[in-house]
């Protein structure tokens, strides 16, 4: 199976980086981001958002467009329609944007890329690449953005957070980055926020579940978590929260020899963490804000695996890391619109 070839690849080529100096690695990692773009952006009749993406090029015009959603993406569709592109070369530019600004996030905050490439391709690409495809690149450019939070640059910010919501509206975490990013954070600061924000998490889901919380709000607002409530009323599942729970134990491994900068990030990801443990009561709005928050993994795993000086427990650590990973990656391509895959690009 490719998905599971594609897995090995990435992790062989991930073991040989935090152990040997890799030769032209800078083209190895274009060659694998170029690869990674066709296979995302060639798929035919594959990933949840196939046939909504192709409604959408199908019927949008000049006339209609600002009836859209997310008026990045429409934009951009409705400017390769005009063009004369067919709804397949569509898929492929986005997956152009949405792998560059993954690859251009890892080359700026990652010492190892591979293990990070292997990251989102395990835990990303499918909800970002296969699905969600305007709020992956949202999600990238708040990536992109990071570098210029910590430098403090509020101009280049602003740019990038407006552009980041004209593709998606969860592009407004840029602007909770960076007021995160300017706090001043020990770590005494930090081990006594995360034990706020777990409790507060549990309090505030507690509330939720038990419809405490939403009776102190407007009746306008009830009605409208009511409502939301009542399509979808499946709870996160054990496997969810362990997942994440997996991962949070990794990364938080090395996390008294984080830097600065990996120290911010690490802040990041608890919020994120207590935000989904806030929503677990609903599954559907608990993953799709916690997954852009979330992917700051792809920077805090190549942080941790930096820290740890031996190499043979370096790999034992990915080996170990790359098992779980797997396990996500045979249960993904498991749906109907992963498997089989077909491309129109291959000819598969």
């Amino acid at each position: 199976m490719i998905y599971v070839a594609i897995f090995a690849l990435l992790f062989m080529i991930s073991l040989c980086e935090i152990n040997f100096a890799i030769d032209r690695k800078n083209r190895l990692f274009i060659c694998c981001l170029f690869f990674l773009t066709v296979f995302i952006g060639g798929r035919f009749n594959n990933g949840a958002d196939y046939e909504r993406y192709q409604a959408i090029f199908t019927v949008i015009e000049v006339s209609n467009f600002w009836r859209f959603d997310d008026p990045g993406f429409s934009g951009i569709a409705l400017g390769l329609k005009t063009v004369g592109f067919s709804p397949y070369f569509t898929f492929l530019v986005f997956a152009a944007i949405q792998v560059c600004l993954i690859g251009y996030c890892i080359v700026k905050n990652s010492k190892y890329r591979f293990p990070a490439l292997l990251v989102y391709y395990s835990l990303y690409m499918f909800p970002f690449g296969f699905n969600a495809i305007a709020q992956g690149i949202s999600v990238g450019i708040m990536l992109c953005s990071i570098k210029a939070i910590e430098k403090k640059k509020l101009i280049k910010v602003v740019i990038m957070g407006v552009l980041a919501v004209a593709f998606h509206r969860i592009g407004l975490l840029i602007f909770m980055l960076y007021i995160i990013y300017n706090m001043k954070i020990t770590r005494k600061k930090l081990v006594c926020f995360s034990i706020v924000l777990f409790f507060a998490a549990c309090f505030v889901n507690y509330c939720f579940v038990n419809n405490r919380l939403t009776t102190l709000l407007p009746r306008a607002f009830q009605e409208i978590i009511h409502s939301y409530n009542s399509q979808y009323v499946e709870p996160v599942g054990i496997s969810s929260i362990l997942a994440r729970v997996i991962m949070l134990v990794f990364v938080s491994f090395m996390a008294k020899q984080y830097d600065m900068a990996e120290r911010r990030a690490y802040l990041v990801y608890l919020t994120g963490f207590a935000g989904f443990l806030c929503l677990a009561a609903n599954d559907l709005l608990a993953t799709k804000i916690n997954l852009s928050i979330k992917i700051i993994e792809i920077i805090l795993v190549c942080a941790t695996l930096n820290k740890v000086k031996d190499r043979e427990t370096r790999s034992i650590m990915l080996m170990t890391l790359s098992v779980f990973l797997f396990t996500v990656v045979a249960s993904s391509v498991r749906h109907p619109d992963l498997y089989p895959y077909h491309s129109w690009i291959f000819g598969c």
